[in-house]
C-alpha cells in the first residue's frame, strides 16, 4: 500500500522564513514547495499538486492577497495566510478573500503544526467558504 504524502507550498520572500517552516515541514513528512514571491508561487500553484498552501502577504511582484484571489478562482486548497501584518483589517481581507486560517509572525512551531493539521484534516469534499462582506 502506497501513501502519497502531503504537499504544503510555502510561499514567503524571506528566505530565513521559508527555511525555518520548510524545514519543520519536512521533519514531520510533509513534502515540501518553496517559492520566494507571488509570480513563482502561482506557477506552482499551475504545476504541483498541493494540498495546503502557506501564504504571506507582503510579497514582491503579486502580494499575498492577489496570489490568494488567484487561487481561489481555480482552487480549494486550504490557505493558511503566515503574515507579520497584525492588524483586523489584513487579517480580515485575507478571510475575505478565501484564507481558511490566519497565523502572525513570529509563530512558534508547535502552533503552526497544529494549524496545519488542522487544515490538512478536512475532508476534501468539504467546500472551503469564501467570506463576503
Amino acid at each position: 500500500m502506497s501513501l502519497v504524502r502531503q504537499s504544503i507550498l510555502v510561499v514567503d520572500d524571506e528566505a530565513p522564513m521559508r527555511k525555518y517552516v520548510g524545514m519543520n515541514l519536512r521533519a514531520r513528512g510533509y513534502d515540501v514547495l518553496l517559492a520566494a514571491d507571488g509570480a513563482e508561487a502561482l506557477e506552482q500553484v499551475a504545476t504541483a499538486r498541493i494540498d495546503l498552501l502557506i501564504l504571506d502577504i507582503g510579497l514582491p511582484g503579486p502580494d499575498g492577497l492577489a496570489v490568494l484571489s488567484a487561487v481561489r478562482r481555480d482552487l480549494a486548497v486550504p490557505v493558511l495566510m503566515l503574515s507579520a501584518r497584525a492588524r483586523d483589517y489584513d487579517k480580515v481581507r485575507a478571510l475575505e478573500l478565501g484564507a481558511n486560517d490566519y497565523l502572525t509572525k513570529p509563530v512558534g512551531v508547535d502552533e503552526l503544526l497544529q494549524h496545519v493539521r488542522a487544515l490538512l484534516a478536512k475532508p476534501a469534499t468539504d467546500p472551503f467558504p469564501v467570506l463576503t462582506t
